[in-house]
């Protein structure tokens, strides 16, 4: 974190920001958990990044667990609270996990229920990092989340890009 804090100091210094969006056209995004990352994403990020997971306590790999609804609120607010001295807010970026056009949602979000304790398809079929459905029900998830939580800045994993490019399409710039 401490090295972190440093590049990101040398970055605001080399780019002349000032706290304000990178002038250089060289946007900042930041994002994760933590004490220490959410005051950093707060005072410097253009882009504040939001997984819409965590850490399974005592991985030693890195295993995340998605995060409801309620916790990833509680996400957001705490960017915002952090970040209501700034003059520009970061736009708000979720990483989405898993983008499958289907007409069967329950089935496609089944292999994930089966590998997380406790997970049930009612509660997946919640989770904002899913976007599972008809290309029509993913368009209309899409602008209800940024309603939602308030996500302009949406960053799809690569192996899903070729399914959100119908979504995309469809909302045309929304």
């Amino acid at each position: 974190m401490d090295q972190l804090q440093r590049t990101i100091e040398e970055l605001d210094r080399l780019l002349g920001s000032d706290g304000l969006p990178h002038a250089q056209g060289v946007p900042l995004m930041i994002g994760g958990d933590g004490d220490r990352m959410p005051r950093l994403t707060a005072e410097h990020a253009d882009i504040a990044a939001v997984t819409g997971a965590r850490l399974v306590p005592g991985s030693t790999t890195g295993q995340l667990l998605p995060v409801g609804a309620g916790e990833l609120e509680e996400s957001v607010a705490c960017y915002r609270r952090l970040a209501a001295g700034r003059k520009e807010p970061a736009e708000l970026n979720l990483l989405i996990q898993q983008v499958t056009v289907t007409d069967d949602r329950a089935d496609a979000v089944r292999p994930l229920v089966e590998r997380v304790p406790g997970a049930t398809v009612e509660g997946a079929l919640e989770l904002a990092i899913l976007l599972v459905g008809t290309v029509d029900q993913i368009v209309a998830q899409v602008p209800a989340q940024r309603e939602r939580y308030g996500f302009t800045y949406l960053t799809v994993l690569e192996p899903y890009m070729e399914a959100f490019a119908p979504v995309v399409a469809e909302l045309g710039g929304h």
